[in-house]
């Protein structure tokens, strides 16, 4: 088997395990392999293959692009900023509060209801631990 034979069937596997890897890195890769290996085979391999190509990678840095966007406030803080932040409580048992627009679990001294409003005290682990709030405070 060619060499470009090769390059090009290695670049569409790397396409299809991106699929299941979700990176959008191992697809750019599989893209680029594959153009090497069609412009080892001959010029009318690489127009063929140059479309396609330009679009799965079009759309992979758009994706990856797009998964850098999403992150959200919490993400760009350190988890020892969220102390003194307020939050809600959205489940009792096992208490799940939301902070910064996200659930995290959470502890507390007194039992605390659907609804309550909470201050962030400290974060053990994965877990916030919380206060109720106090009107006013």
């Amino acid at each position: 088997m060619s060499q470009g034979l090769c390059l090009l069937l290695a670049g569409v596997g790397l396409v299809v395990l991106d699929c299941v890897l979700n990176t959008g890195v191992v697809a750019m890769v599989g893209v680029v392999c594959a153009w090497v290996g069609a412009y080892l085979m001959g010029t009318k391999y690489l127009i063929a293959a140059l479309p396609p190509g330009a679009f799965v990678l079009l759309m992979q840095v758009a994706a990856v692009l797009r998964r850098t966007g999403e992150s959200s406030d919490v993400l760009l803080k350190s988890v020892g900023e969220l102390k003194g932040e307020e939050g809600i409580v959205i489940r009792e048992d096992p208490l799940l509060v939301k902070v910064c627009g996200e659930p995290w679990r959470a502890v507390s001294k007194t039992r605390l209801r659907r609804g309550e409003r909470v201050v962030v005290l400290d974060v053990k682990g994965n877990k916030l631990v919380v206060k109720p709030k106090k009107i006013g405070e």
